[in-house]
């Protein structure tokens, strides 16, 4: 119905306006290009400003010192090609480039390039929700993730995180596809997803196998040969669109892998440990479960569950108080209804298997940064949604249980 179609699109667009009001509010004034202006025109219009009175933005005095987002406006403005040798992948440094374009070279293309992505997130919680359960869990965890004061903030100031939660997101929802029937348009969808999200960041890798292998077994357990064929074409795909980032690497530093590799050096010295050289992140886990196996078991427990889980939440407490605490209640029944569900249990894998390689590192200090684990919140918010559908559901049905008793018994007394 148009009910169903415009009441998403209606979350999307208030999802954009908070976050443009945001970023016109710290890295304003915009004082070009000509589109730009009028954005920020339009930021200052009425109905930009339905909002909480604490939704107020302070100017920052000077933007992307210190932090990755101003390395990627550098890296944007260097690349020559998509597919260059480069520590860092191409997705998001290339997206700043367009932006860059669009904004006659300033610096405020980073913060675009994060806030187009965080908007697309709003948009995949709604595909990825709607697809699993039901129109109200993706239309429920839509409009949280539209609202939540935290994803908004980290949203404008120019980190990758947002392009990495789209397409968790997107391709979560693509694998959902493919998970029962799958069709060659489901294959083709997850196979550039997975190939896009390893060229955003490559432990991707660490939720793309475990999800192939999934659907490979499956199909094959129920001797589906069609499907199985349709999986190895989008392992395919996923190879021919992100190898030739990796062959490059490989060919200029030796390390098709360097864009994750070159921070173990950051991680042994923070960790306060000697660097080995020439270590790379595979090795540096192995070594932390040889050396410390009950530790490393413990930080790998936690890192799964309560370290990602707990330091969300507080984004929604400018909207209404406790309400972040309600929810959480609410998403840890929806987790455990996950459980009950194929598409749950498969999202289930999914999420933990995308916090692996942060699960690890999470009490190293500058390895526990809450955009680090920010692609989960968004499957936390369906498992609220979820959970509040079904509760809904139930006394939808005791009480027309009930009134059937009712008016039953009276009808047969009279």
């Amino acid at each position: 119905t148009t009910l169903a179609v415009a009441v998403p699109i209606l979350v999307i667009l208030y999802a954009s306006a908070l976050r443009v009001d945001a970023l016109v509010g710290r890295y304003g004034p915009l004082e070009r290009p000509a589109w730009a202006q009028s954005l920020q025109r339009h930021a200052d219009e009425r109905w930009f400003q339905l909002k909480p009175q604490a939704f107020r933005w302070s100017r920052v005095a000077t933007p992307y010192v210190g932090g990755d987002p101003i390395a990627y406006i550098r890296y944007a403005r260097e690349m020559d090609a998509f597919y260059d040798a480069h520590r860092r992948e191409p997705v998001f440094p290339f997206v700043t480039k367009v932006f860059l374009g669009l904004l006659d070279q300033q610096d405020v293309a980073v913060s675009f390039a994060s806030t187009f992505f965080s908007i697309l997130c709003v948009a995949a919680t709604w595909l990825l929700g709607a697809y699993a359960f039901s129109w109200w869990v993706g239309t429920g965890a839509a409009f949280a993730v539209a609202i939540e004061r935290d994803l908004i903030s980290w949203g404008v100031n120019g980190w990758r995180d947002d392009a990495f939660t789209f397409f968790v997101l997107i391709c979560s929802y693509a694998f959902l596809r493919c998970y029962h029937k799958m069709s060659y348009a489901d294959a083709i969808l997850a196979g550039l997803a997975a190939g896009l999200a390893c060229l955003t960041r490559v432990t991707a890798l660490s939720f793309l196998v475990p999800a192939f292998a999934v659907l490979a077994l499956l199909h094959y357990t129920h001797r589906k040969r069609q499907e199985l064929w349709m999986v190895g074409l989008a392992v395919l795909l996923m190879t021919l669109v992100a190898s030739p980032y990796f062959i490059n690497c490989w060919r200029v530093f030796g390390d098709p892998f360097l864009a994750i590799n070159t921070h173990t050096t950051f991680y042994q010295e923070r960790a306060g440990v000697t660097p080995t050289p020439d270590l790379d992140a595979a090795s540096y886990i192995g070594t932390m479960v040889v050396d410390r196996p009950l530790e490393t078991l413990g930080t790998l427990a936690v890192g799964l569950t309560s370290y990602p889980f707990t330091n969300k939440w507080t984004g929604f407490e400018p909207w209404l108080h406790d309400l972040g605490r309600w929810l959480s209640w609410s998403a840890l029944v929806g987790l455990t209804l996950f459980l009950r569900s194929a598409h749950g249990r498969f999202l289930l894998i999914l999420l933990l298997t995308s916090l692996l390689p942060y699960a690890f590192t999470w009490t190293i200090r500058g390895g526990a940064e809450w955009r680090f684990t920010q692609h989960a919140y968004p499957i936390f918010l369906i498992a609220a949604c979820w959970a509040l559908v079904c509760a809904t559901q139930t006394l939808a049905s005791a009480a027309a249980g009930a009134a059937r008793r009712r008016f039953g018994n009276g009808l047969t007394t009279s």
